[in-house]
């Protein structure tokens, strides 16, 4: 049933609902109690190594790193913790007693290659086309170093993050020297050649290849991810030279024509002599030009005796030479 229902002033009161206990909790009776006299010092930390077993460790580490530089090898810290324990003539570093992050040259080339490889994966990662002489470049001056030997972690073509990036074979034993911008240089002149085609990254380096006289594309030691983005900008900016030309184009042709109007200049000899003939003056002027002519006559003349050389030859000389000429011409010649 429902409970009875109650009015404001009506004098009655509410019933409280009834209480309810809460569920008894079921504690564990079998949990292990807990030692008060309990201190966290009481484990005992490893031994400190003895100072002649860590100089003898460390002078076995500097040697084992120098005969892998010397043998032209990768000299990565494992490589060397291993050449290391074969000199000491043990089987491993937990017999020795010794971490390897505790010896000091040890420590510093597990530091130096920790580095090196972050900077390749980031670096190969971000280019979509690059060459490994741009990387050793890039390491170079990250590093403040002049070359990558510098580093002594032997040669960058045998670096295992190398060989697996830029896929290079064992018979390259240096570092092909050629930048990002010869690369898309010739990719521009790759795209030129080849319109309409599609262009796949082997092509591509197989022409780098035969254009610097290299055996094979292997021997570039170029990476290429990707090739849209590049070839894209190319023809981008290709259609932007081509705006610009056709702009400078049609300026100089309308400067010209502006400049002719301003200017007009006789087409030919033939318009010369229509509007002489027209005037009255003709007849001094071809008098004063068969005077100029007989003057050049005479002047070669005199030249050719005086000096021995032929008449023809100098007469030829001298009308090349008077064709060259611009002569002023008169306003009343014009009509």
């Amino acid at each position: 049933m429902c409970p009875p229902f109650h009015r404001r002033g009506g004098g009655g009161r509410r019933r409280a609902p009834p209480l309810h206990s809460p569920p008894p909790i079921n504690t564990p009776t079998n949990f292990p109690v807990q030692n008060r006299n309990f201190r966290p010092n009481q484990f005992p930390y490893p031994p400190r190594p003895n100072v002649e077993v860590l100089e003898r460790i460390d002078r076995a580490v500097v040697k084992a790193r120098l005969d892998l530089l010397a043998a032209g090898e990768n000299a990565s810290a494992w490589k060397v913790s291993q050449a290391a324990l074969l000199i000491l003539e043990v089987d491993s570093w937990e017999s020795l007693g010794v971490q390897m992050q505790k010896v000091p040259s040890l420590h510093r080339l597990i530091v130096t290659e920790g580095k090196i490889n972050a900077f390749i994966h980031c670096f190969v990662g971000v280019q979509k086309i690059t060459s490994l002489y741009d990387l050793e470049v890039a390491i170079c001056q990250n590093e403040g170093v002049g070359q990558f030997e510098e580093l002594e972690l032997g040669p960058l073509v045998r670096h295992p993050l190398v060989v697996h990036y830029f896929s290079v074979s064992s018979d390259v034993t240096e570092v092909f020297r050629i930048t990002t911008e010869e690369i898309l240089s010739s990719l521009n002149t790759f795209i030129y050649r080849h319109k309409g085609k599609k262009i796949k990254p082997d092509d591509f380096l197989d022409f780098i290849a035969k254009k610097k006289a290299v055996e094979g594309r292997e021997k570039l030691t170029v990476r290429i991810q990707s090739l849209g983005m590049h070839i894209s900008h190319i023809w981008k900016a290709r259609r932007a030279e081509t705006i610009e030309l056709d702009k400078y184009r049609e300026g100089i042709s309308r400067e010209s024509v502006e400049e002719n109007k301003k200017c007009p200049l006789f087409s030919s000899q033939k318009q010369l002599d229509q509007h002489c003939s027209e005037e009255d003056d003709c007849d001094n002027c071809d008098h004063d030009d068969d005077k100029i002519q007989n003057d050049a006559q005479s002047h070669s003349k005199f030249s050719s005796q005086s000096f021995g050389v032929d008449a023809s030859v100098v007469c030829q000389k001298e009308e090349a030479e008077s064709e060259k000429r611009i002569f002023i011409i008169p306003r009343h010649w014009i009509a």
